[in-house]
């Protein structure tokens, strides 16, 4: 397993954060109950690291598909978000030409009530190097909040380029 880069964390922080950032628009979006659904959808951003080269700038294209619920009643609510794809992953600014192409999946799942908050996410990728290498990447963060304020936080991430 490869070691944390620091550009790889900034560019997974900048992701978790555009997500939160966008869970919170759908939960404005969709107040009350509702539910999205989307099939094969393209969307292009940057992100910094590859197995090839893990301080390169990389552009990834991804084909998704998903469905987002959303409840909410006098107790809470509930929002879920599940999406899945394809996705392939060109250098910008790398030292390496090597591309990128493979499947990847992520759940999002966030609960409050008057007792509680839950925050849960797991993201998964792999994919396959022009070059031949194959790089899995997985993370899971869940973050629970109880009625006294007391915080407990686990993450479990793991890159590996084989």
């Amino acid at each position: 397993m490869k070691k944390l880069q620091s550009p790889i964390f900034l560019g997974l922080l900048v992701i978790a954060l555009l997500t939160s950032l966008l869970s919170g628009f759908v939960g404005v979006a969709f107040a009350g109950n509702g539910a999205f659904t989307w099939q094969n959808v393209t969307d292009t951003f940057v992100v910094f690291g590859s197995c090839s080269d893990p301080n390169g700038v990389y552009q990834i294209t991804i084909v998704s598909s998903g469905a987002i619920h959303y409840v909410e009643n006098d107790s809470g609510y509930k929002f879920t978000w599940a999406e899945n794809g394809s996705y392939f992953i060109e250098p910008i600014a790398a030292d390496s030409p090597v591309t990128y192409s493979g499947r990847y999946s992520t759940q999002l799942q966030d609960n409050l009530n008057r007792n509680s908050f839950m925050f849960k996410n797991s993201f998964t990728n792999v994919g396959l190097g022009s070059d031949g290498t194959r790089e899995t990447f997985h993370i899971v963060t869940h973050v629970v909040v109880d009625g006294a304020g007391l915080v407990r936080e686990a993450e479990n991430f793991k890159w590996i380029c084989h």
